[in-house]
């Protein structure tokens, strides 16, 4: 079900939280670790050996409908990623994914209370980029690896035979700023999980802006806006080129 504007603020503010608890938690505990001396045999540290990764990944995304509520949002994505691994705290990610998003369509010739339907599906097929920078350095911390990061991509949105209006996603350029971690089960086999901010840009027709009753308001309203996408993203992914 597409989210209401409502339901879009509270969901924005819960992202906000998610992501200060998991930098928060992911912080907290290293002071007090690193602080303590251990046996190397009874240490919580233990150097990651692997330099590269690759795996499948999946999620969800929810998000930014715009100011006229036709944009894609709220479905599951799925694609494989790389994960090249250097020796101290920065990790270069790339993945290729699809997401199954859904939208509404709104004719502007038409009626406020008649001129809107769906909600339809709407494809997304996207490239990414991303340079991660890991709290724990090298290591893990009783196997977790969390880290910080951003990255850029490329997304290319798919036809939606229902809409008739002139509006398309298009190819999309996309920022997303990125919180996580990784968890190493050995030295082969990691989980990742991972809380995504992703944004790109909406460009409505001039139509949406014109008429008696527009979908936007001109005083008010441009035909490009930014918009905002929360990913949760799950990987689990095989290590290989071990140091």
């Amino acid at each position: 079900m597409i989210l209401e504007n409502r339901e879009l603020l509270l969901l924005k503010s819960n992202v906000r939280t998610i992501i200060a608890l998991l930098i928060g938690a992911a912080l907290a505990p290293l002071p007090a670790a690193a602080q303590v001396g251990f046996a190397p045999e009874a240490s919580p540290f233990r150097p990651i050996r692997a330099r590269q990764a690759i795996g499948f990944t999946g999620g969800y995304i929810w998000g930014d409908l715009g100011e006229a509520d036709v944009g894609p949002s709220n479905g599951p994505f799925g694609g494989v990623g790389l994960d090249l691994i250097f020796g101290g705290p920065i990790v270069i990610s790339f993945n290729v994914w699809h997401a199954s998003l859904e939208r509404l369509v709104k004719e502007p010739g038409l009626p406020p209370e008649s001129r809107t339907s769906g909600p339809f599906t709407q494809g997304l097929t996207a490239l990414d980029g991303n340079i991660q920078f890991v709290l724990t350095g090298g290591k893990t911390w009783h196997g977790f690896s969390p880290f910080v990061g951003a990255g850029i991509g490329l997304g290319l949105g798919g036809t939606v035979p229902q809409d008739s209006t002139g509006f398309s996603l298009g190819t999309k350029f996309l920022v997303q700023p990125q919180v996580g971690f990784r968890l190493y089960f050995s030295d082969r086999i990691i989980l990742i999980a991972e809380a995504r901010d992703a944004l790109w840009r909406l460009s409505h027709p001039q139509s949406f802006l014109t008429g008696d009753e527009p979908i936007l308001d001109p005083r008010v309203n441009k035909a490009n806006e930014w918009t905002h996408h929360f990913m949760l993203r799950f990987g689990l992914m095989y290590a290989f080129g071990m140091d």
